[in-house]
Parts: C-alpha cells; sequence; structure tokens
C-alpha cells in the first residue's frame, strides 16, 4: 500500500501540476476561487488569497485521489498499464548498448 500511495502522490501531483499551470495560464489565479466555491459557494469570491489556496489545495486532493483510484484499479485491471508496460520496455531497450 506504501508503493501505492508513492505512486498515486507523484503521478497526481504532476497531473495536478500540468493542470494547475494550464488553468492559471488560461484564466488566471482567481480561477481558484470557483474550486474553493464547491465548498465555500458564493462566498469563496470575497475570500482573496486564502480561497484561492484552498481551492488550489483541493485541486490537488482531487489530482492525488483520482490518481490513487487509477493505482488500486490497475491492480485488478491490467490494461491499464498495459501500454505503459510495452512503452517503458521499448524506451529501455532503445538505451541499451
Amino acid at each position: 500500500m506504501n508503493r501505492d500511495l508513492t505512486t498515486a502522490a507523484i503521478g497526481g501531483g504532476i497531473a495536478g501540476l500540468c493542470d494547475a499551470v494550464y488553468a492559471t495560464a488560461l484564466w488566471g489565479p482567481f480561477v481558484w476561487q470557483h474550486v474553493a466555491a464547491g465548498l465555500l459557494g458564493d462566498a469563496s469570491m470575497q475570500g482573496g488569497i486564502a480561497t484561492v489556496a484552498l481551492g488550489l489545495a483541493l485541486h490537488f486532493f482531487i489530482a492525488f485521489g483520482m490518481a490513487l483510484v487509477y493505482v488500486l484499479a490497475s491492480h485488478k485491471l491490467p490494461v491499464l498499464t498495459a501500454t505503459a508496460n510495452r512503452l517503458y520496455t521499448r524506451w529501455i531497450r532503445n538505451l541499451e548498448p
């Protein structure tokens, strides 16, 4: 289980970061207040930087949760990792002299 959590943390962190950079570049940093509105409602728009931080934290929490579900599901459904394993194996073979 520890390895699953580590894998989910890395995967969720990378996915969350890529998505956060894209969303912030496209809509600005206050887009995260809209994410916080899921918990706080319209009051999140008056919260300033605190609700921006809350929205960003929620975003990474959701990304981690999605990655963890994927990791756990991949134990029961090997097809979820089959393509990644094939690509990784080809990449390693190309590195060998």
